[in-house]
């Protein structure tokens, strides 16, 4: 068999050889609180009290079904800032051992995308993580560049990062991989976010058996008519703000001249974008601003 040039067969790195995948599997409903993977997070919170709260935390914003682009914001913006988290993102592993990106937060689609279209026999911090069970942690700037020099020159890769497997008990569920602004301590934020890997590994599980991975979407009536903050008839509502910062991205300008002018961070300014592509259903500024004139959301 010809691989690719950028990949290797597994054989050569025996200590990297993949899990089985099999499929999930949920615990029947009188013994979902005696599951191993809830003894896991539950014990790990008695030897850490910050865990605990944080598991605790996690699981009734999960009440809620959010999506995971909304879980990755909730664990960068509530339960890791004190580590100086600035974006994560979340993928699942397909039986054909291809993962799949199933949400993000601090990221453009343009740079989450490349970093979960690989299988778990690249080589990258996520599909490790995935394929040995272990998180591959590279607390540095420039460390990923340095150990991953075959990965897409991306600005996030200069980031100290750190990825860890969403796991069950022999099961290989997925990922979750985040982004800093710092160099970061290790130990602490391993403790911290395993057990935030078994509560979303769970919740992942649970939704895969209930056939879908994705909670509902809420309907948008086709009749009402787009515009003058009218809904999309593609998706959710544009808020004003998003309405404004179309206007600016029709007219060519860039994430930090949008900032500037409407007084916000970049940050603020990318969520934002990333919240009109969702909406209209498309991948790029121009796409989302051709949509938008289709609609009517966007006058000329």
């Amino acid at each position: 068999m010809i691989l690719p040039a950028n990949r290797q067969r597994l054989t050569q790195h025996p200590e990297r050889a993949p899990a089985t995948l099999k499929r999930v599997v949920p615990p029947e409903p009188a013994q979902a609180v005696e599951s191993a993977p809830l003894r896991l997070m539950m014990g790990a919170g008695a030897a850490h009290p910050q865990n605990a709260v944080m598991v605790i935390d996690l699981l009734h914003y999960l009440m809620a079904r959010p999506s995971f682009d909304e879980i990755a914001q909730h664990v960068v913006l509530s339960l890791t800032p004190r580590y100086g988290t600035k974006a994560a993102l979340i993928s699942e592993c397909q039986a054909d051992g291809s993962l799949r990106h199933l949400g993000a937060f601090g990221l453009s689609l343009t740079s989450a995308l490349p970093l979960t279209d690989v299988t778990l026999w690249d080589s990258s911090p996520l599909s490790d993580a995935i394929r040995t069970g272990q998180p591959v942690l590279c607390p540095q700037p420039g460390e990923v560049a340095a150990r991953y020099p075959q990965m897409p020159v991306l600005r996030e890769l200069a980031d100290p990062t750190g990825a860890w497997p969403l796991a069950l008990p022999g099961q290989l569920v997925g990922g979750i991989q985040l982004f800093f602004h710092a160099p970061f301590q290790a130990t602490d934020l391993h403790e911290d976010v395993s057990g935030i890997g078994a509560v979303v590994a769970l919740y992942l599980s649970l939704l895969r058996a209930n056939g879908g991975i994705a909670p509902v979407e809420p309907t948008v009536p086709l009749a009402v008519p787009a515009g003058n903050g009218a809904p999309t008839t593609t998706g959710r509502p544009l808020t004003d703000r998003q309405r404004t910062i179309l206007q600016h991205l029709a007219k060519g300008r860039t994430n930090i001249q949008i900032a500037h002018a409407l007084g916000f961070s970049e940050s603020t300014i990318r969520q934002e974008t990333i919240a009109i592509y969702r909406s209209l259903h498309v991948h790029g500024r121009q796409e989302a601003v051709r949509q938008a004139r289709l609609e009517g959301v966007l006058q000329d």
